[in-house]
């Protein structure tokens, strides 16, 4: 996948680029939400792309 952005990045330049993430809310027994934590140390709903 990485190397898809930097192709499309190369044809598109500074443009947005959109990429499609599949992406599940999940609630435990109390209805809290599960999250994951990011490289960055932000925490996000899990999901994402193989690279």
């Amino acid at each position: 996948m990485m190397d898809y952005c930097k192709d499309m990045r190369e044809m598109i330049g500074d443009s947005p680029l959109i990429i499609v993430r599949p992406s599940a809310a999940i609630l435990n027994n109390k209805g809290e939400i599960i999250l994951t934590r990011n490289v960055g140390g932000t925490w996000t709903i899990p999901g994402g792309f193989y690279s």
